[in-house]
């Protein structure tokens, strides 16, 4: 039983990992997509939103099949089916194709995301909360190498065939990991509810707008921040890939400590100053044009424990409704994800990304005002 908790928890931080990676890359392969494709950015845009779209079906469903049919089946078939789904698209040279293709990816990453963080809960240990964050900080440490690597190898000639090919490679040797585990003795989670039973809804709601924002900001940040240093401050990959990999190294950072911090300052009272500090420094860095590009990756450090804060709150005021109410604030920041990816696509197209690009430090504020406002209603139910 300790063997298998061991090899679990192995699973957990190798295949977090590998996410991370595959996901991370997308931001620094876009000016490639743009040329391999010949596309626009609104045609770019347009694909993340598709992405987005079939993540929040992964959400949705994805927790309803790990209890009726077992996380370790779920996790397995979503791990090969990505290796064989990478292969294949690398040689695609349709981009409606590609756009279908990348879609069914992301429909199989958010379905493990889903799954290693149920997973991550059910490992029975002392200390379920030190698991989880670093099931977190390993999904960050993806991202900054994914961002620090990825440029350097399109600086030196690689391109987003042989990139795929590599995540595809990579997804076939976690999925051979997946397969020696065991499945796990025991699912957590709540009943369904109704909507209508649900309690607080005005304070849920503003918690979900808060949480829309912030996680938007977050993956726009992902995915267009290379791009638009390359346009409007001529970049090379390498150059941008540093500046994205110091502010997802600082989010990895960020999650590693946040608990410590969320300890000291109080669950509410991080999550409204680390969404303040992080929309002041995005939004100064912005003004202050290449000098403070360091300001917009010092903002990273600030996005980290929002997420896993949001979800203890949620878990303390929810009670018996804590699982619903989770999953209603997750989906609400996949279609915030959706809705950011549209308005930045549309913007870039029409006045260019200098302009689209104020979506994301926009979205990160208003993340801070919609929890200013839902802890200030938190305080009067209380």
């Amino acid at each position: 039983m300790k063997t298998n908790k061991k090899w679990m928890i192995l699973v957990a931080f190798v295949s977090i990992f590998g996410l991370a990676m595959s996901t991370g890359i997308r931001g620094i392969l876009v000016p490639n997509f743009i040329e391999s494709f010949n596309v626009t950015d609104g045609q770019i845009g347009m694909l993340f939103t598709a992405t987005t779209f079939f993540s929040v079906f992964a959400i949705y469903f994805g927790s309803q099949w790990g209890e009726r049919f077992g996380l370790k089946k779920i996790i397995l078939i979503a791990q090969l089916l990505n290796g064989v789904l990478f292969l294949a698209v690398s040689q695609i040279q349709s981009y409606t194709l590609f756009v279908i293709g990348y879609s069914l990816i992301q429909f199989c990453v958010s379905l493990l995301i889903i799954s290693l963080n149920t997973m991550a809960t059910v490992i029975q240990v002392r200390y379920p909360a030190i698991l989880v964050n670093l099931v977190h900080f390993f999904f960050g440490l993806g991202l900054t190498l994914s961002q620090r690597a990825g440029g350097e190898l399109v600086s030196r000639g690689f391109d987003w065939v042989d990139l795929f090919q590599m995540v595809g490679i990579l997804f076939f040797v976690t999925a051979v990991l997946t397969f020696f585990m065991k499945e796990p003795n025991a699912m957590t989670g709540a009943s369904k509810v109704r909507l209508s039973a649900l309690p607080h809804k005005a304070y849920l709601v503003l918690l979900a707008l808060g949480v829309g924002f912030y996680v938007a900001s977050e993956l726009q940040t992902a995915n267009w921040i290379v791009y638009y240093l390359k346009t409007i401050y001529n970049f090379a990959e390498d150059k941008a890939g540093e500046i994205s990999a110091v502010f997802f190294g600082l989010f990895t950072i960020g999650r590693l400590l946040g608990g410590v911090i969320a300890e000291k300052l109080g669950y509410v009272r991080s999550v409204v100053v680390f969404t303040a500090c992080a929309s002041v420094l995005y939004i100064s860095g912005m003004l202050l044009g290449e000098a403070g590009l360091y300001l917009i990756a010092g903002s990273g450090f600030f996005y980290s424990l929002v997420f896993p804060m949001v979800t203890i709150i949620l878990a303390r005021d929810f009670g018996q409704f804590r699982a619903t109410a989770i999953a209603l604030v997750s989906t609400a920041g996949n279609l915030m994800t959706l809705i950011t990816s549209l308005l930045i696509g549309g913007v870039t197209d029409w006045v260019g990304i200098g302009i689209g690009y104020w979506v994301i430090p926009i979205s990160i504020t208003l993340s801070a005002l919609s929890f200013m406002a839902a802890f200030s209603r938190q305080r009067k139910l209380s």
